[in-house]
């Protein structure tokens, strides 16, 4: 990848680790009602940023096929869409992947925003994607450094399901996009990976070949293979099917990182700061 102007990108980053250092800062010793709000906020903010780009360009100027950037169109939109509504929900496994697929489909974006790569100058989208991506990861973050949310290691094995509920969504959502002829195209037009694929539902993109060192060897042959027909032989990766074990494979792995992080070493480093204090202050 070639970030453009480099200087840019670290700036972004260096405003970003500030800004999640002041909200950890504001939040600490606030009260649960404050927490809540705040974070609430924050995802219905990037909720709201998701549809207002409607009004700016490049969408302005590519209506109607821009309407398909306010639908399920890919893992990051899918998460600004429903997230504020999982956090007002009780239900354990959707917040489960909310904090597993948030810390890592909004870091990820931050870190290698394939879609903005490359920028030279500041506009309203740029902005925008940083944003709505940042606030995919700080609102889970939050929710963990609050202990607003309790992380649990077993939980993570049940969050891959979610997720490749959320792929056939998007999937739905192509076609139906197609169907309405919102987006112009046949079913090799949706097969091609290269083609409207952010969720890489249909393969890795060109964008992916460099890292195929990740994913293939937990892809079966057969499922990257044409198996019938006159095409048989040929290689495609098979619609979601293809992902279904390195997704497992690194939502799991990513699961066991945050547990590392949050339930075993910031647990310790609590924990020793609150026997340093006691020892530091006996008890007269």
């Amino acid at each position: 990848m070639e970030f453009g102007n480099i200087y840019y990108y670290f700036f972004t980053l260096f405003i970003f680790i500030n800004l999640t250092i002041l909200c950890v800062k504001l939040l600490i010793n606030k009260s649960d009602r404050f927490v809540n709000i705040f974070i609430f906020s924050l995802l219905l903010f990037a909720f709201l940023l998701h549809f207002v780009k409607l009004f700016f360009e490049p969408y302005v100027s590519d209506y109607p096929k821009s309407f398909s950037s306010v639908t399920f169109e890919n893992i990051c939109a899918v998460n600004t869409i429903i997230f504020p509504w999982i956090y007002l929900s009780k239900n354990k496994i959707l917040k489960d992947y909310m904090v597993t697929i948030g810390l890592i489909s909004g870091l990820g974006s931050i870190i290698l925003p394939y879609r903005s790569v490359g920028f030279d100058a500041l506009t309203f989208d740029i902005a925008r994607f940083y944003i709505d991506h940042y606030i995919l990861f700080l609102a889970p973050f939050l929710m963990l450094i609050t202990h607003q949310y309790r992380f649990n290691l077993k939980s993570v094995f049940k969050v891959p399901f979610v997720f490749y509920g959320i792929l056939v969504l998007i999937l739905t959502n192509e076609v139906i996009l197609m169907a309405i002829g919102i987006i112009n195209g046949d079913i090799n037009y949706l097969l091609d990976p290269n083609h409207r694929n952010g969720a890489l539902l249909f393969g890795p993109n060109k964008y992916m070949l460099e890292f195929d060192w990740l994913y293939n060897p937990f892809v079966p042959k057969i499922f990257k293979t044409v198996p019938f027909g006159p095409n048989a032989g040929k290689t495609m990766y098979w619609p979601i099917i293809w992902a279904i074990i390195p997704a497992y494979i690194y939502i799991v792995l990513g699961g066991a990182f945050m547990n590392l992080v949050f339930n075993v070493i910031l647990e310790k480093k609590l924990s020793f700061e609150n026997q340093s204090s006691i020892i530091g202050n006996p008890i007269e």
